[in-house]
């Protein structure tokens, strides 16, 4: 099983500053499934799902239901102060999930009296009722959330690599793709010169707006390559709670 994250350690939020997500179709990275529900929040229509990691789905549908089923305060409770290890919690969204998800997850939960091992320690600033790095955390916000995903099916999800995703679809057309920090998988110890190949698989999507990479601790040389090759780059409030610089979010945008 790959890694799987509890949530983001990103700052989703800021995306509503930097996207206009309004009535718009979204192709994003799964991961913990935060771009999605912060997506849906900044009013996207639709959005499919892409990664490598097929477990990350069976997580993400328990989350999807863990908002729909939960009230604030129970989700708070199982998601962020157990991690998953509450067996009366999981027991009751069980029957909600769909069955091939529940059944795999249930074995897991079985095994190990609980999922939190499987759970990728995150660094983001999650506090109570607190939406500055993830929206929904905000009260207010999650339980529209809630009413949202009331009125949703399932989104498609994509279990490929982001480098086949341009040809396997092909006729698909987007407003936004949200990438977080592929980048960084994809070049490991290479970023600086492999930038222009990066920006030639974006542009064989067909998309105007690209979210190209999250970015805790930018070089300025690799900020400066990014600039060079025609990136925008934005600061961010940092989700990290103890760093005092800011983030940076790389966008590729289709000259009008």
């Amino acid at each position: 099983m790959g890694n799987i994250y509890g949530f983001t350690n990103e700052n989703v939020s800021s995306f509503s500053s930097l996207y206009d997500f309004d009535n718009t179709k979204v192709l994003s990275v799964l991961g913990s499934g935060d771009q999605y529900f912060a997506s849906l929040l900044n009013g996207a229509r639709e959005i499919d799902l892409y990664d490598i990691n097929k477990d990350a789905w069976n997580f993400f549908i328990l989350k999807y239901y863990g908002i729909m089923m939960l009230n604030y305060e129970e989700f708070f409770d199982f998601f962020v102060l157990k991690k998953l290890n509450d067996k009366r919690y999981f027991e009751y969204l069980l029957p909600y999930l769909p069955r091939s998800v529940g059944s795999r997850l249930d074995n897991l939960y079985k095994r190990y009296s609980g999922l939190s091992d499987y759970l990728t320690p995150d660094v983001s600033s999650i506090n109570y009722n607190d939406g500055h790095i993830i929206p929904y955390f905000n009260m207010d916000e999650y339980y529209r959330l809630q009413g949202i995903l009331e009125s949703k099916d399932l989104p498609k999800f994509y279990l490929e690599d982001f480098v086949n995703l341009p040809d396997r679809l092909s006729q698909s057309r987007y407003d936004i793709v949200l990438t977080s920090n592929i980048f960084y998988w994809l070049y490991l110890d290479q970023e600086e010169e492999r930038v222009g190949e990066y920006k030639s698989l974006l542009e064989k999507f067909d998309c105007p707006v690209i979210q190209a990479l999250y970015s805790w601790s930018l070089p300025s040389n690799l900020e400066n390559t990014f600039l060079e090759n025609g990136f925008d780059i934005d600061s961010v409030s940092s989700s990290k709670s103890f760093q005092l610089y800011d983030d940076k979010v790389v966008s590729l945008r289709k000259k009008r």
